[in-house]
């Protein structure tokens, strides 16, 4: 193996340190710089996404806090209308009830009127009747005699409080 031969070690040093030489040279002024300027331009912009992503994280995170605070105001002012609508609604559905309350009551006093004044009609047409056959029975009924103008007065009483009290007169016989 010509290698190994000791007389053509000075000439294989001598192109050992040549060829390490150039490559040595061609790897520090040309591959390593070029590798360096390349790792250089991959951190920058490895810390320049860093940084981005840092200030946009934190301006998320402030949006958010925005965000919270308007929902909380939206929320207290749907609560505010809401309470104000209901209070409204309220009142509005209480004067309808007055009103409706005033035009029943209304309703029933008229009812009421009207009721009196057919009962006081139907009391005027009867009356004549009544009288006349409470004359016929008390003396058909009793050995009293009583008079057209005590049996008038005995129908009015009833008709007027309810309930009859026979005069002492009549009871007595008189």
């Amino acid at each position: 193996m010509p290698q190994l031969d000791p007389s053509s070690f000075l000439s294989q040093l001598f192109w050992l340190a040549i060829t390490f030489s150039v490559l040595y040279v061609m790897l520090s002024r040309v591959i390593l710089p070029t590798i360096s300027r390349v790792l250089q331009t991959r951190q920058e912009r490895i810390t320049n996404d860093l940084e981005k992503a840092d200030s946009i994280r934190r301006e998320a995170e402030k949006m958010a806090v925005e965000y919270e605070a308007q929902l909380a105001e939206s929320r207290a002012k749907a609560q505010t209308m809401i309470a104000e609508t209901v209070k409204k609604l309220d009142q509005e559905s209480q004067a309808r009830r007055d009103e409706l309350d005033g035009v029943l009551q209304r309703k029933v006093s008229d009812a009421d009127k009207k009721l009196q004044a057919s009962r006081a009609a139907a009391m005027a047409k009867l009356e004549p009747q009544a009288v006349e056959l409470v004359t016929m029975i008390v003396n058909e009924v009793s050995n009293l005699k009583i008079t057209q103008k005590q049996a008038e007065d005995a129908v009015k009483n009833v008709s007027v409080s309810g309930s009859y009290e026979m005069p002492s007169k009549m009871a007595a016989g008189e």
